[in-house]
């Protein structure tokens, strides 16, 4: 299913009190993993179940990374260990933090655990304490390790960019021309910050990620400012400066 379609599915399935404990969100795009994940997570703690664009205070807390029951690990590049998972381990077995009970944890790219840290995994995927969920993120679903995959459900996440236009953003990068990149700044910042995000993970999972790997860092820093922080503009001259200092 789509991204829109799942995360539809996924809140409704919360809020219907049938939510899984375990879930695998797999897709080629670790952006658009991790966005459903953000949704999801930020949908569990909110009081009200209110959609993206209206907030509420748990809300935010989930957003500005201060909720103390949410735990993220794995960075999409090198391995995940048993002491990560044993930090995970510990923290969820405490009593939560929030008024609501949930915990969460995130983990990125689950194909890069190491043999010893699925094994400390799996009995806790197995019996998880009371109101516990685990969202376990990869890009590439057959390079799962068959015992977890087998104790969680597996949601495929279909690649929407099959046929599509560039956006301005994806154009200027495409161009790759530093004056270009320098001058940007002052017209991107005009841009709704929704619609920038867009732009931007569009253009990273699109182009960046296969043709302008040595922005790709600089690129999901930029997406957590835009995402994260209220006035990101500073971020925004900073991600240009970034790019055209490597062309």
């Amino acid at each position: 299913m789509t991204s829109k379609e799942l995360v539809s599915h996924l809140k409704k399935l919360y809020k219907n009190g049938r939510l899984y404990n375990s879930i695998i969100l797999s897709s080629k795009n670790q952006v658009t993993n991790l966005s459903i994940a953000d949704e999801i997570v930020r949908y569990i703690f909110c009081s009200e179940h209110l959609q993206r664009e209206k907030k509420c205070n748990n809300c935010e807390r989930v957003i500005t990374h201060k909720n103390l029951d949410i735990i993220y690990i794995g960075d999409g590049r090198t391995a995940i260990t048993k002491n990560e998972v044993q930090t995970i381990i510990e923290k969820m077995s405490m009593t939560a933090s929030e008024n609501n009970g949930n915990k969460v944890y995130i983990i990125a790219n689950i194909e890069n655990l190491k043999v010893e840290a699925a094994n400390s995994l799996l009995k806790f995927l197995e019996e998880p304490p009371t109101k516990t969920y685990a969202i376990l993120l990869s890009n590439d679903r057959s390079k799962i390790l068959q015992t977890i995959r087998s104790r969680c459900k597996l949601f495929v996440i279909q690649n929407s960019y099959e046929s599509f236009e560039y956006n301005a953003f994806e154009n200027l990068i495409i161009a790759k021309d530093k004056n270009s990149y320098l001058l940007a700044a002052q017209e991107f910042k005009k841009c709704q910050k929704k619609d920038l995000i867009m732009m931007v993970e569009e253009s990273y999972s699109r182009t960046i990620i296969k043709n302008f790997p040595e922005f790709a860092e600089a690129t999901l820093l930029l997406l957590e400012d835009l995402k994260y922080i209220v006035n990101p503009n500073l971020s925004i001259d900073k991600y240009f400066i970034t790019i055209a200092g490597v062309v």
